[in-house]
């Protein structure tokens, strides 16, 4: 549970998305006439198994200028495939490296900072045990690999940024080959030309920007890039601003509490009291009753795993979606009576209440909507929402009645996120931020947040800020407030008395891996 300011999230309030339109990129000067700008944008290249069959040789010229980001020189596919590849420099020293994620290990690292303004020849050279980075025709390094994974998730080749879209390049690069052969690497510069190995040479000329000169003609589509401004119109370089935006207003639960209590008295349950329900748990039933409702659910998240996946993995089915549920209500009823068998031996006379309730909601359900349990979902039927949020109120009481449960207090951890919020990104439909996978390490969260403890979280729950005021009183942060950073991983210790947690000092939003924000 999170105070609402840490809750809010959202990057997306006061900024301004500019995008320039879709045409050739001028050229830039390069080391053999013009050279592709990927500060304006980045090329895509139709999807092709070519790039991902080894052995590979990827060579290109680039003069970069940004230290501050990442620099994506070439990318095929995007990152969650096991045949994705990119060449890139580190934010702040600008080195250079290479990501294979179909291999352990999964990175081919240089210490050879080349963001410098000045033109470098960069090759990746890929073997299937080997794999090897030059610059300026120098091996600056060398990594046996083995093989990890092999599953090919088809996408273009990318030139200036990620498959995916995001991370960019700020500089020019000219000159880019692919071969189906480990190259020798030449010591110096020599203008790529085209021969039995070529599978795509793009030299950037100034009338062909795009174009490949191999014979395979894989000519390249110019996307122009999106820069992120503030309202002042500063761009953000590598990083995204941190001002806390207000979350958006609260459902209004009144109708929500009518159609439960109606639905209460006309059945006459007697295991529930509406106004016991906290506000905060009708808000929760009304957001997973829009989702369960809709076929996609519960992979309404871009990416999200497919229902195969969810069957082969979940420990208890009973936890799935089943299509006999016929939608949200269906699926209530029948976790609620599987949390009763559960129960059965040791929740005494609670269990006959329960019992009771319960058949009389799976009765009233067989003869409005359906029979065996397949309930079909009638939009806009406030009875339907009636029995839904009866069947809910139902397993909160089994599950709060649970013995295990014998406390009252939680111990949570207060962290905000960008990506995880609907104000962020909308096609999560997520109002509370609770995507916490690359946030997770501290350098992509929202400064803020805290530890917290909530009383009496069984009926009126109340939240102590643990951390309100205090300092740290020894160590290297001796004297710090840890009012601003994140937080992370709270661990409480068998007597209760001690808290352990991880905590960075992010001031501000920028996607960078470093020892201060991880």
């Amino acid at each position: 549970m999170m105070k609402p300011q840490a809750l809010a999230l959202s990057f997306i309030a006061g900024l301004t998305l500019l995008s320039q339109a879709v045409y050739a990129a001028d050229p830039q000067e390069g080391a053999f006439g013009q050279a592709f700008d990927a500060g304006k944008g980045s090329l895509a290249v139709a999807a092709d198994p070519a790039w991902s069959t080894l052995p590979l040789t990827v060579e290109c010229r680039v003069k970069l200028f940004g230290k501050e980001q990442y620099n994506i020189l070439v990318a095929n596919e995007t990152k969650a495939s096991a045949t994705h590849w990119e060449i890139f420099t580190m934010p702040g020293d600008g080195t250079v490296h290479a990501y294979v994620p179909g291999r352990v290990p999964d990175h081919v690292h240089t210490t050879v900072p080349i963001v410098d303004g000045q033109w470098h020849s960069v090759a990746l050279v890929m073997e299937p045990n080997r794999y090897r980075l030059f610059v300026d025709g120098a091996e600056k390094a060398s990594t046996e690999v083995m093989v990890a994974n092999q599953t090919r998730v088809p996408g273009p080749l990318s030139i200036g940024s990620l498959a995916e879209g995001g991370f960019g390049c700020n500089g020019l690069i000219d000159d880019l080959r692919i071969s189906n052969a480990a190259r020798p690497v030449a010591a110096t510069a020599v203008e790529g030309t085209v021969d039995d190995a070529t599978l795509g040479l793009w030299h950037f000329a100034a009338d062909a920007m795009g174009r490949d000169a191999s014979a395979r003609k894989c000519d390249g589509q110019f996307k122009a890039r999106q820069a992120l401004l503030l309202p002042n119109g500063t761009e953000i370089a590598g990083g995204m601003p941190a001002e806390l935006q207000p979350l958006p207003e609260a459902e209004n639960t009144a109708p929500l509490r009518a159609a439960l209590a109606d639905t209460a008295q006309r059945l006459n349950l007697r295991s529930m009291h509406a106004d016991a329900v906290p506000d905060a748990a009708l808000r929760e039933w009304s957001y997973d009753f829009q989702w369960m409702g809709k076929k996609e659910y519960p992979e309404h998240r871009p990416g999200g795993p497919t229902p195969e996946k969810l069957a082969a993995e979940v420990y208890d089915p009973q936890a799935l979606i089943q299509e006999a549920d016929g939608g949200p209500l269906g699926t209530v009823l029948r976790r609620a009576g599987a949390l009763m068998e559960r129960r059965s031996d040791d929740a005494g006379a609670k269990l006959a209440f329960w019992g009771t309730d319960w058949r009389s909601l799976r009765a009233e359900a067989d003869k409005r909507y359906g029979n065996k349990g397949e309930y079909t979902r009638h939009e806009g039927d406030s009875e339907y929402l009636g029995l839904y949020l009866a069947a809910c109120a139902l397993r909160r009481e089994v599950v709060l009645a649970n013995p295990l449960l014998d406390f009252d207090d939680i111990l949570c951890v207060a962290r905000g996120t960008f990506e995880g919020s609907v104000r962020s990104n909308p096609e999560t439909a997520d109002a509370q931020g609770g995507h916490f996978v690359t946030q997770y390490f501290g350098f992509n969260a929202l400064p803020g947040g805290g530890l917290y403890i909530v009383h009496n979280y069984k009926t009126q729950p109340e939240v102590v800020d643990l951390l309100a005021g205090s300092v740290a009183q020894n160590g290297r942060l001796k004297g710090t407030k840890l009012d601003y950073g994140a937080f992370a991983t709270p661990d409480l210790s068998y007597d209760g008395k001690r808290i352990v947690f991880a905590w960075t000092e992010n001031a501000e939003h920028r996607w960078i891996y470093s020892q201060k924000k991880c």
